[in-house]
């Protein structure tokens, strides 16, 4: 079957269907159809519409853009380093009440300091009112990037997710739960380090006035084969375990090329020449009760 990648959510599908993961998320709110229609290029500032917000920054490209806003890279002349811009999309960045969570939550995600975790330089709003993050660049691609182009051996993916667990692990002793842990928000650079990207960004968006939560509306935040039980059941009431769940998804995607859908086999079963000491690690993050997974990262 002919695979391709979803411009809205950068999942892999079918090349002649429709994307399950935005099927699932319009299925919760229909509404989200007008939006994903309105995520075009065209939608964000070009590199030199935004130069006069940025002055110390040479803004060379787009690079990136989704639902959330929109990724340029630029040129920080005065330390001599290429940076990141996200640019957070008008419909978050004109709500009051995403701006203050935003701008609270930038403060403590600015002090998450590990080799594994992308940095965040600065934060604030363009002239024009957009709110933003500077960030550490990182030349290289994402996971989904790398896995549509080879397979991970189980070695290399349990390195991986060693790697991945302890950044994780890391933001956790902060008191930052990531969740949305996705193959999207783990970066391989071109040496090889292993960066985690998006920490918190979810929260501040569900806790945004204009966009209320599961409950009242159906939404489904997040990416949503990536979402632990507990993140549509009671959404109100997650913690650093979702993360965990997450992380098993992701280890099962890489061991098998697969995600664990519906009444799903353990690793080894569809990969018969893999270690089935895999299964009771990926089985034990996979479960449905938050209490039977692995309690720390």
């Amino acid at each position: 079957m002919e695979t391709a990648v979803c411009p809205s959510c950068g999942n892999e599908k079918s090349a002649e269907s429709v994307c399950d993961v935005c099927s699932l998320q319009l299925a919760f709110r229909p509404e989200l159809l007008q939006r994903k229609s309105r995520n075009r290029v065209t939608d964000f500032p070009q590199p030199l519409e935004l130069a006069p917000s940025f002055p110390s920054l040479e803004i060379t490209e787009l690079v990136g853009f989704g639902g959330m806003g929109a990724i340029y890279k630029a040129r920080q002349t005065t330390l001599d380093r290429n940076v990141a811009i996200k640019l957070i999309s008008r419909e978050y960045s004109e709500d009051p009440a995403f701006v203050e969570r935003f701008e609270r939550e930038a403060k403590t995600l600015a002090k998450l300091s590990h080799p594994n975790i992308v940095t965040i330089y600065d934060f604030g709003q363009t002239a024009d009112g957009l709110a933003y993050l500077l960030m550490e660049f990182v030349d290289g691609c994402n996971l989904r990037e790398a896995m549509s182009n080879r397979a991970f051996p189980a070695s290399e993916a349990a390195d991986l997710l060693y790697v991945t667990a302890k950044a994780i692990e890391f933001a956790h002793s902060k008191g930052i739960i990531h969740r949305d842990i996705k193959p999207e928000n783990i970066l391989i650079s071109d040496n090889g380090t292993i960066k985690v990207v998006d920490f918190g960004i979810a929260k501040m968006i569900d806790h945004s006035s204009a966009l209320p939560t599961l409950t009242a509306t159906r939404q489904v935040l997040g990416s949503p084969h990536y979402l632990a039980p507990e993140q549509i059941e009671a959404p109100n009431e997650v913690d650093h375990r979702v993360d965990l769940y997450a992380l098993g998804v992701v280890f099962y995607e890489l061991l098998t090329g697969k995600l664990p859908l519906g009444h799903f086999e353990p690793p080894s079963v569809l990969v018969p020449e893999m270690d089935a000491r895999f299964d009771l690690i990926v089985m034990k993050l996979l479960s449905r009760k938050p209490s039977a997974r692995y309690q720390t990262a």
